[in-house]
């Protein structure tokens, strides 16, 4: 085997998977994610290199307001590389067992109908174009997830924190982040064990509006050093590590008794 045949091979194994447009149809006329005859070019349920589509002619009943498709996969998670929604009617996608959904790539919703994720989601990609609501949990990760458009969050979203430059993070561009209601927990999977002055800032607005989530503050990491912060988490969506409040007073103590020991000294 020459050289050439060989980085051949070798360039085939480790290339990344074409992307394949899987279009919904609803052929199958159920609503069932996993029937391969509501899916089309190719008939087969989407994979983790299908870049998923609902049209505007996704169904052949247009006139429900609302369309459901049940993800049903056996109980075991549904993992796609993108999906996209174009869609003149409001769309559920939910479970029908304990079924989770995770995007790897871009999220989009181009038409002006919500797209409600009604099941566990997993951020993959950190894109998020709305329309869009999650009604169930919501797992980030680290991932720093761009927001844009209207979008609602109702229920529990997780975020792991590793370190102050690698952390679950939401920055809105424009539109409407809408929390109230919801509640962030930091993964019980945390590495993080404090440094003081970091800042985790987990919500950044930087146009638009939003309505700050709740904050468990039992779900945040043991601190080895300092303590945590959380007065400006409902204000600007920000959590930081400080000295613990024996330290403060321990530096106040001390400057206390150097600026009476100058003063002795000087009389």
């Amino acid at each position: 085997m020459n050289k050439i045949t060989l980085l051949l091979i070798v360039t085939i194994i480790f290339s990344p998977a074409a992307l394949v447009s899987q279009t919904w149809t609803d052929g199958g006329n159920d609503g069932i994610w996993s029937n391969v005859a509501n899916w089309t070019s190719p008939a087969s349920v989407p994979t983790t290199s299908s870049a998923v589509l609902f049209s505007p002619t996704s169904f052949p009943d247009p006139d429900p307001v609302t369309h459901i498709v049940s993800v049903e996969n056996s109980n075991t998670p549904v993992v796609i590389a993108s999906l996209t929604a174009n869609a003149i009617y409001d769309l559920i996608l939910n479970a029908i067992g304990t079924e989770t959904l995770q995007v790897n790539g871009a999220l989009t919703n181009l038409g002006t109908n919500v797209v409600d994720i009604s099941l566990e989601y997993t951020f993959g990609s950190n894109t998020l174009s709305g329309p869009f609501s999650f009604s169930s949990l919501v797992n980030t990760g680290t991932q720093n997830v761009s927001v844009a458009g209207a979008v609602t969050f109702t229920n529990n979203l997780y975020l792991t924190l590793t370190n102050a430059s690698t952390f679950g993070r939401y920055a809105l561009s424009s539109g409407s982040m809408t929390m109230a209601g919801a509640t962030v927990y930091i993964d019980s999977g945390s590495p993080y064990t404090g440094s003081i002055g970091d800042v985790f800032q987990l919500f950044n607005v930087s146009a638009g509006t939003w309505s700050a989530p709740s904050l468990n503050i039992a779900s945040l990491p043991t601190l080895s050093t300092g303590s945590w912060d959380t007065a400006s988490f409902a204000t600007n969506g920000s959590i930081s590590v400080i000295p613990e409040p024996g330290t403060w007073l321990l530096l106040a103590g001390g400057l206390s008794a150097v600026m009476v020991f100058r003063r002795r000294k000087r009389d």
